[in-house]
């Protein structure tokens, strides 16, 4: 996952230390947490990101493995507390055979899974505080296709630090749910500078939903009706290979909660990134 996106993951939104949003997102896995490097200040607001997840968590579920990706988002600023935010995203599970929940109540598999997201967020810097307004639509592809249908919502996120911690909230209008799902989310990490280049960084996020079903038509899966969705505890490890480029792998754990856990296990789960501003 890359930053200066609209943040619909927190795993990540809350993260910054570079106090920028990231994407999605949170639609996105933990590697999100690691804090970019600045770029010289020639740079164009460009970022391209190439990633591996070894599971495609999408606000606690698990709708992939093997899951790889690419992005490219532009920070656009308007004037010095103002930006604009856009960016796309395309993952891909590698054709590999994935599964869609791994408890006992699981009842759905497919053989491939594609998603397409575009996003527009914009972000005023107010004093130490961060407010982010925007839009995400995503296209689902492949197999899974056939049980999970499109998704458009609005999104609006707050992100500020409290001393050494990053900490971020956000609230999601899903109109895919015919207009009545929300999602809610929390997140804090910190950077812990281990010399110039590397950096650790620990992280935690939690969800909520309310009529939020993550789009899925399956028999005996319960849309999330005013429930906590999923605990997720990270530990990124950001190096940084020049001024432009920053590899990023990470470990993180997720931890269903009441609805989800029907369908899914606790589960440890990696990967790394590759972001490259120009």
């Amino acid at each position: 996952m890359t930053m200066n996106k609209l943040v619909y993951s927190l795993v990540g939104s809350a993260a910054l230390a570079a106090s920028a949003f990231a994407g999605a997102p949170s639609d996105k896995s933990a590697k999100e947490v690691a804090p970019q490097v600045a770029a010289p200040e020639e740079d164009l607001g460009l970022t391209l990101g190439v990633a591996y997840d070894s599971r495609y968590y999408f606000r606690g579920l698990n709708l992939a493995n093997n899951w790889v990706s690419s992005s490219l988002d532009w920070a656009i600023p308007l004037n010095k507390d103002l930006r604009l935010d856009i960016g796309a995203n395309y993952g891909d599970a590698a054709g590999d055979v994935s599964r869609v929940g791994t408890g006992a109540g699981s009842t759905f598999d497919h053989t491939s899974f594609e998603r397409l997201q575009l996003n527009a967020n914009l972000v005023a810097t107010l004093g130490p505080v961060e407010v982010g307004a925007g839009f995400r639509w995503y296209d689902n592809m492949g197999d899974l296709k056939k049980i999970l249908d499109n998704g458009e919502e609005v999104g609006v996120n707050v992100a500020s630090k409290l001393g050494p911690v990053n900490v971020g909230v956000g609230v999601y209008r899903d109109f895919a749910n015919d207009g009545q799902g929300w999602y809610f989310e929390a997140a804090v990490n910190t950077e812990i500078k281990l010399c110039d280049r590397v950096s650790l960084v620990p992280g935690a996020n939690i969800g909520y939903g309310s009529k939020y079903n993550y789009q899925l038509d399956v028999g005996g899966f319960k849309p999330q009706s005013n429930t906590w969705t999923d605990i997720d505890l990270s530990l990124a490890l950001p190096i940084k290979l020049s001024s432009r480029a920053t590899l990023s792998p990470y470990l993180a754990f997720n931890f269903p909660l009441h609805a989800l856990s029907a369908v899914e296990d606790n589960r440890l789960f990696g990967g790394v990134s590759l972001a490259v501003k120009f």
